[in-house]
């Protein structure tokens, strides 16, 4: 159902689609057949309770547009970077409503990637190769090394938080970006205090299920 395109790992997209019907019989009487619905004779549809079709396409996700993501960008702000870079010729409507697309993908994403081991646990969920799954979790709890001088030593207070307007002007990084750096230094300090005095690298490692190296 999901794949990744640029120059990450691609991961099958597969298509799943289901069919689940319930025929109405009197009482008494046995269903007239046992067949999937795609396989009955249309009359039969018109004695059916209900009719549920479920389908979903593959869902590919754009690195490109995952940097933008990550970096803060406004959907229009990411619009703007894509056109000129855009080889087949594409309105604005149809840019904005794929960036938009993605962005949408990228939220629902974010709630799993919030517990990378969920994340990478869920097979059929997200039906995603472990080399793109590790994609996305190192880039989500990315850091940037002008904002982490600003913020280690500092208490990540809901104040501090608030005033991360200038640290983005200071740094140079979009504020979205910020946001989302406070944010996952908080969660994973909450992590590392009750991690009842095991390793700090190795609980890092172990939780959030990054490489050594950007655990350190």
């Amino acid at each position: 159902m999901i794949s990744i395109s640029g120059d990450g790992e691609w991961a099958r997209p597969s298509v799943f689609f289901g069919v689940c019907a319930s025929a109405m019989t009197s009482p008494g009487k046995q269903p007239r057949t046992r067949e999937p619905p795609c396989l009955i004779a249309p009359q039969l549809f018109e004695s059916m309770a209900e009719f549920t079709v479920c389908s979903s396409n593959a869902l590919v996700i754009d690195q490109s547009i995952l940097w933008g993501w990550l970096l803060g960008l406004s959907v229009d702000q990411m619009v703007g970077y894509r056109q000129p870079r855009t080889q087949t010729p594409v309105s604005n409507k149809v840019l904005k409503s794929y960036v938009l697309t993605q962005y949408r993908n990228f939220e629902l994403l974010e709630h799993c990637l919030h517990e990378p081991r969920y994340f990478y646990e869920q097979q059929y969920l997200f039906p995603l190769s472990p080399q793109a799954k590790k994609l996305l979790v190192e880039r989500y709890y990315g850091f940037d090394e002008p904002v982490m001088r600003e913020l280690l030593g500092k208490k990540l207070s809901a104040r501090a938080r608030k005033d991360l307007d200038e640290v983005s002007e200071k740094t140079k990084i979009h504020l979205g970006s910020c946001r989302r750096q406070f944010d996952n230094l908080k969660w994973i300090l909450k992590q590392v205090e009750d991690s009842e005095n095991r390793p700090i690298i190795e609980e890092i490692q172990n939780y959030f299920m990054l490489s050594k190296d950007h655990a350190r």
